[in-house]
């Protein structure tokens, strides 16, 4: 499954009509991709009263067995996060949009204020969401299946950047985001005057979510759970921005993020 965006011409910050100039579509495989399906969602899951949405890049997860009842009635149920804005202004939350049938169908969860783009992660019988904030990234849990979270708190330093999650065969969660404050902490040779000032890639509207482009840099993986993160690993010491996370069955840690001032994306195995 791959969640997608097709607009008339519009971005994110401007209004849009769902199903007139915004469409949020799917397409599907079930031959590993050799061909594709399509369809618009924008009737199912657009959410009512929002100037616009769009599946946050990145993955979205499917649940599996969990340690308490609520987790198991939803055994199977895919989460797809969706970046929303409502009221015609800048401010964005977060709706999971969710399937209990493999993705024929499609419903809506409850509103997540103060979040930006995020991902979502099992942890035993709960979900995880770890959202884009500055200056520290945001965290909220869920007990019925992704439907509605508790109140985000902070969680991990973070510049405002769309990181990673995923979940461990250990049942730990993985996490990747850039950590700028870790500089001197983690004795970088590179000094931040040296670094080449990363520009807004949206042309200017990038600006309204109070991102500090300069402050990128440093993409580091911690392991455990919010609260209770390892010491952060560098697996990028330059300019990096957006990155995702994935486990193999075999255990080994994945990850792909923008590098430098957007040359391109590196791609790594743990």
């Amino acid at each position: 499954l791959c969640w997608y965006v097709a607009s008339d011409g519009l971005s994110f910050w401007d209004t849009a009509t769902p199903g007139k100039n915004w469409w949020l579509r799917l397409a599907r495989s079930t031959n590993n991709g050799v061909t594709w399906t399509h369809r618009d969602l924008t009737p199912e899951v657009f959410p009512i009263g929002a100037a616009n949405a769009f599946g946050t890049s990145g993955n979205g997860i499917q649940l599996r067995s969990g340690n308490n009842i609520e987790a198991g009635l939803h055994r199977g149920r895919i989460l797809q996060p969706l970046v929303v804005r409502y009221n015609h202004t800048a401010e964005r939350s977060v709706c999971i949009a969710y399937s209990d049938d493999c993705g024929a169908s499609w419903s809506l969860g409850e509103q997540v204020p103060g979040c930006d783009e995020s991902k979502v992660a099992q942890l035993g019988g709960r979900v995880v969401l770890h959202g884009r904030s500055a200056p520290y990234r945001q965290v909220a849990f869920s007990d019925d299946g992704g439907y509605s979270f508790n109140t985000p708190e902070d969680d991990v330093p973070e510049p405002g950047c769309n990181g990673g999650l995923s979940t461990l065969a250990s049942g730990d969660l993985v996490c990747t985001l850039p950590f700028p404050d870790g500089a001197s902490e983690l004795s970088l040779t590179d000094s931040i005057a040296a670094r080449t000032p990363m520009t807004d890639p949206t042309g200017g509207r990038g600006g309204d979510s109070e991102a500090d482009w300069n402050a990128r840099y440093n993409l580091v993986l911690r392991r455990g759970e919010p609260g209770n993160w390892s010491a952060p690993q560098i697996l990028d010491s330059g300019s990096a921005a957006y990155s995702v996370v994935a486990v193999s069955p075999r255990g080994h840690i994945s990850v792909a993020w923008e590098f430098g001032n957007y040359e391109g994306i590196a791609f790594t195995t743990l």
